[in-house]
């Protein structure tokens, strides 16, 4: 997809214009490609910034001595309270816009990024179940990656490894719940090679689910232990979910 159509994409799902079946196709992507996820928020950002800056416009206009003076005194008063309204419904759509940026769901895939795969080289016809799963992990197919990694037993090797590739590729799915579930398993093993970034996923996981006191809870744990490879990744998520915007 070239600017140009991804430009009128963005446009058309800010707009609630998107069919369902695309909508969801939308967003899929938006959790697959964290650039996209980006360029959507700067383009929301810069839709704000315009109807706020039009609404200043108007209010300069209309306190405009040249324009009010045809008007008597009534009249003015009036285009006066059409003008703040007008202001006023900009800036409480701006508001809302914000509000809904800082949702537990949307803060939870603006912190996520997805965790480098394993260097996988095996041809498809050869590869095992973690290869296979790998495979469709780095291609952007979840639904296969989440089959291939659910169907490895305890005892396979790389077994551990693959609990974290189900735990996030899930997350991405948007299946919060059952991340979360995979991930506590994975962090209970204390295998340390993964419980560092499983804990931090579990974070994520506990956010989209709705569990916001959980995800406090388990990032200030993160946060405080400043030798965690996810110290700085808790700090920033908490410094969120302390913000004016999400505990309104």
């Amino acid at each position: 997809m070239d600017k140009e159509q991804t430009y009128h994409q963005i446009e058309a799902y800010l707009d609630g214009l998107l069919p369902p079946e695309e909508r969801e196709a939308f967003e899929q992507k938006l959790r697959q490609q964290p650039a996209l996820k980006e360029q959507l928020d700067k383009h929301r950002a810069a839709r704000l910034l315009l109807e706020i800056s039009a609404g200043r416009k108007l209010l300069e206009e209309v306190a405009d001595k040249k324009t009010l003076r045809p008007f008597r005194a009534g009249q003015r008063w009036m285009l006066w309270s059409a003008a703040a309204a007008v202001v006023l419904l900009a800036l409480l759509w701006s508001f809302m816009s914000l509000k809904t940026q800082y949702t537990p769901q949307n803060l939870a895939m603006q912190h996520f990024e997805l965790y480098p795969g394993s260097s996988i080289r095996a041809e498809r016809a050869e590869a095992g179940l973690f290869e296979k799963g790998m495979l469709a992990y780095e291609a952007g197919d979840l639904d296969a990656a989440i089959r291939h990694f659910s169907a490895m037993q305890p005892a396979a090797a790389r077994y551990a490894e693959s609990r974290l590739y189900l735990g996030v590729a899930l997350l991405q799915n948007g299946q919060a719940g059952e991340a979360a579930s995979v991930l506590k398993t994975l962090i209970a093993s204390n295998d340390s090679r993964f419980s560092p970034a499983a804990q931090w996923y579990l974070c994520l996981a506990y956010l989209m689910d709705g569990q916001v006191e959980a995800s406090k809870e388990l990032a200030s744990v993160l946060a405080a232990d400043t030798r965690h490879a996810y110290s700085a990744s808790a700090r920033r998520l908490l410094k969120d979910m302390n913000s004016f915007f999400f505990q309104l």
